[in-house]
């Protein structure tokens, strides 16, 4: 079996004699341990993003107190039309009475990403 140290080298795993000298370099952690660490940041940066999407958000006009219906109809726009682009999104907000909010594409490609998420 072998294995992947922390230089990227290819070195032999448990039972074998390693060609290596570094053979303390090889991560031994059980897969479920580093599953799960994974997973722990995966949620963090998923929450910094949501963050970070409803900062951009009340910069562009939309308030605290109605990101929950922002989002509720953006999600909608992006459930109907998934290859929808930046225009017809603003444009769909403008109709739907959300006209002092202009979406960027940043922002856009964040909602699709944490709309993706739930």
């Amino acid at each position: 079996m072998y294995l992947f140290n922390r230089h990227a080298h290819l070195v032999r795993g448990k039972g074998h004699r390693t060609a290596s000298k570094r053979r303390s370099a090889v991560d031994c952690t059980p897969w479920v341990l580093k599953k799960a660490n994974y997973d722990a940041s995966a949620v963090q940066k998923a929450q910094h993003l949501r963050t970070l999407l409803a900062v951009r958000l009340e910069r562009q006009g939309v308030e605290q107190a109605q990101m929950s219906g922002f989002f509720r109809e953006l999600a909608k726009i992006m459930s109907e039309f998934p290859d929808v682009t930046l225009p017809a999104v603003n444009a769909r907000l403008h109709y739907l009475g959300w006209t002092d909010v202009t979406l960027d594409y940043h922002s856009m490609q964040l909602a699709a990403f944490c709309l993706g998420d739930r």
